[in-house]
């Protein structure tokens, strides 16, 4: 008979340690150390509204411990003790995390056109994080504001006299 672990819904009987994310290609993956005080079903950061995994390893193992909730938040089976536990699956263009447990320590490792809300100096500011990737065009359109052209109001002009007392003349033309 398989015996039927305890709901884990405080740092009291597990927390985790750290928290990668890295989107590589169309691949997220998400790996977390955790602790557990005792055997107990902790909540992933997976939720089916937003993103589930393709596949959980626990220690490097292949894991099916693991069970959905009613609110399709994905619970997973894990005995006492410290563990590594990543989840891969694809990813969509928005990618929404929750952390029932909060995450004190953050590492992201994103392409350039992501984005991510929720997190302030590497943690959580509250229970989810929010990955979004940004469309090409908005990424170049970025660009050409920066690298956009006025012209010129005014002409400056400066002239050095290095002798026994350095002077520096400034005159400022208005051209426009």
């Amino acid at each position: 008979a398989r015996e039927e672990q305890a709901l884990c819904t405080s740092s009291q009987c597990a927390s985790l340690e750290q928290v990668s994310i890295r989107i590589a290609g169309e691949q997220l993956t998400v790996e977390l150390i955790t602790h557990a005080a005792r055997a107990v079903s902790l909540p992933l950061p997976a939720q089916q509204q937003h993103w589930l995994p393709e596949a959980i390893y626990v220690n490097g193992e292949p894991s099916q411990a693991y069970r959905q909730d009613e609110q399709g938040l994905l619970w997973l089976a894990l005995p006492a003790g410290r563990h590594t536990v990543r989840m891969q699956g694809a990813s969509s263009g928005q990618v929404t995390l929750p952390f029932p447990l909060g995450a004190p320590n953050v590492q992201l490792e994103l392409p350039a056109d992501w984005q991510v809300q929720g997190l302030r100096d590497g943690r959580l500011s509250g229970r989810e994080l929010l990955l979004s990737q940004t469309k090409a065009a908005d990424v170049q359109t970025t660009a050409e504001q920066h690298r956009q052209r006025f012209p010129s109001f005014v002409q400056v002009e400066r002239q050095l006299a290095l002798r026994a007392e350095w002077l520096l003349t400034t005159t400022v033309t208005r051209v426009a």
